[in-house]
């Protein structure tokens, strides 16, 4: 692989906001990259101050545009504290659709008609989520991105929690811990018209951020995030309707820090990015299957550094969305979110 640009995105404490996180990323049929992101008030925690943030290039990441705030549309007359959370992209067809939430309770979506320049009013999907058989205050998409698959349906990874409610930290009982957790799907059948709830797990530990990629089959491969004591990922295959996991393993080949990580598909080949430690949020690495992600073998070292992350790959070029922390330590011992980076790689001839 060879690198063939680095822009830094969003850098901690400048502009107007604070902190930058959750990177996601997606490219459009023109070629056009959206990237998609939290833009994060002075609590620089999960629960602070945060706005949907998306900026877009047409010129291979050359530069981007200013940013856009689709959730602005949805916004009220509210003064307290509000987290706009969870933003996650989906291309489909000369459409791209939104998914974002406000305080990890309420669901919107809304959708692009013009490669992402301008977003639609958003719709409240928030029932959806409600009719998973689980009893949530939590809930979140992604990170990352959801997919269209073959057959035109989108798919979205999702996850649900039950925690505690944290006074200690606000009096309004708005916040709550995000775990015991829950990860899974819903989908459209009807290019977003309608949403349905998919799978949820059930014998995973806290399974929660979760990415999507189709096999050649048509069935779905996941891949979870969780906190089972094995120090890797775990995989999962649904149907092309995903409505139960057909079949769970962890991955041995895919060492993993409990962190979020994203997955790709083209040509063939699937392609997933994540910090390949078994302790910290080091060695940003992408692995690429052949074999429906039955084995892996990793094609590049991304970054000492690292963090959440998304990628795409499009014929020889590959595209990576990611946080660069300050230090080596997991973030949560006290590492903080420095730069938002994007790179795009031209694979080897």
């Amino acid at each position: 692989m060879t690198l063939e640009r680095e822009k830094i995105i969003e850098k901690l404490g400048q502009g107007i906001w604070h902190e930058y996180r959750i990177p996601g990323m997606v490219v459009t049929g023109k070629g056009t990259i959206l990237l998609v992101y939290e833009a994060r008030g002075a609590h620089r925690d999960d629960w602070a101050d945060m706005w949907v943030t998306i900026r877009r290039s047409t010129d291979g990441g050359e530069t981007f545009s200013e940013p856009v705030y689709p959730h602005e549309q949805t916004r009220g007359t509210e003064e307290r504290r509000i987290t706009w959370n969870n933003p996650v992209l989906i291309v489909d067809g000369d459409r791209v659709h939104l998914i974002f939430h406000r305080d990890y309770e309420q669901v919107w979506h809304c959708c692009s008609d013009d490669d992402g320049i301008s977003f639609s009013k958003p719709v409240e999907i928030t029932e959806t989520y409600r009719s998973f058989p689980y009893k949530w205050n939590v809930s979140a998409s992604g990170p990352g991105h959801g997919i269209s698959t073959s057959t035109g349906k989108l798919v979205v990874p999702i996850w649900l929690a039950d925690g505690e409610i944290r006074l200690d930290q606000e009096a309004s009982g708005r916040i709550k811990r995000h775990a015991p957790s829950r990860a899974g799907c819903i989908y459209s059948e009807d290019h977003g018209k309608t949403w349905k709830a998919g799978f949820l797990t059930e014998h995973i530990d806290c399974a929660n951020e979760t990415a999507v990629a189709e096999l050649g089959s048509g069935k779905l491969l996941f891949n979870f995030r969780h906190r089972e004591k094995i120090p890797c990922r775990i995989l999962g295959i649904t149907p092309e309707t995903p409505l139960l996991l057909e079949k769970t393993w962890p991955e041995e080949s895919l060492p993993d820090p409990k962190c979020f990580a994203c997955m790709d598909r083209d040509g063939g080949k699937l392609y997933f990015i994540n910090c390949a430690d078994t302790e910290k949020r080091i060695n940003l690495t992408v692995n690429e299957s052949a074999d429906e992600g039955m084995t892996w073998k990793k094609i590049l070292t991304v970054d000492e550094e690292g963090g959440y992350a998304d990628i795409a790959v499009r014929g020889d070029t590959l595209y990576v969305f990611y946080e660069r922390d300050t230090d080596l330590a997991v973030r949560d011992m006290g590492g903080t979110v420095r730069e938002l980076v994007f790179r795009r790689y031209r694979k080897s001839m």
